[in-house]
């Protein structure tokens, strides 16, 4: 795993339906000049800015695999990786919300990708880092992450993709002190045919 993005599972401005209609001096001159820089750059098409949200090509645009409104900072981020980048940009000026966490926190992978790719100055920014992923990250040291699939019936999609987790390894490589991020669903239902079929069809 690559040093400058660390744990990418925890995890603008371009001219753009989105926002070409705001006039130039709305944003901080040096929002203006990282989203110049964004855009000279071509960000939004590269291919880890796709990584990070998700994005597949389709018949006629891109379109991420992720459904969850709050993962877009744009209002057609889903659909839109050039918006996406622009709002995201636009977020790491906007002053710390005390009910929510900032977009440098709650995006960290976005921020460690776009801060190395236009040497952003965090002295500029409302919120400078995440103290939160910071402390955490060296809290784990990580060195590696493997995915393990823990169950036995590995010819059982069921089984392996509901049995899969990350492991975090350190440089001990020690699994009892090892770290570990699984996913999970959260429900409350208890009628098992019903919980089977809603579980097939992500509902």
């Amino acid at each position: 795993m690559g040093s400058r993005f660390p744990l990418l599972f925890f995890l603008f401005f371009f001219v753009s339906p989105g926002f070409a209609a705001q006039p130039p001096g709305t944003h901080p001159p040096y929002l203006d000049h990282l989203l110049a820089l964004a855009a000279q750059k071509q960000l939004h098409q590269d291919p880890y800015w796709h990584t990070l949200l998700h994005y597949k090509k389709g018949w006629i645009r891109s379109r991420s695999l992720v459904d969850d409104p709050d993962f877009f900072l744009a209002a057609d981020g889903k659909y839109d990786p050039q918006a996406e980048l622009a709002a995201t940009l636009q977020a790491f000026f906007q002053d710390e919300a005390p009910d929510r966490k900032h977009a440098v926190c709650r995006f960290a992978a976005h921020f460690a990708w776009l801060k190395d790719q236009l040497d952003i100055d965090p002295a500029q920014l409302p919120v400078p880092g995440c103290r939160q992923f910071e402390d955490l990250y060296r809290q784990l040291k990580p060195v590696s992450v493997p995915l393990i699939f823990p169950a036995a019936h590995m010819n059982g999609p069921a089984s392996m993709y509901g049995h899969t987790l990350l492991v975090i390894e350190n440089a001990s490589k020690s699994k009892p002190l090892a770290h570990a991020a699984n996913y999970a669903a959260f429900t409350t239902e208890t009628f098992g045919p019903l919980y089977a079929v809603k579980g097939l069809y992500g509902v």
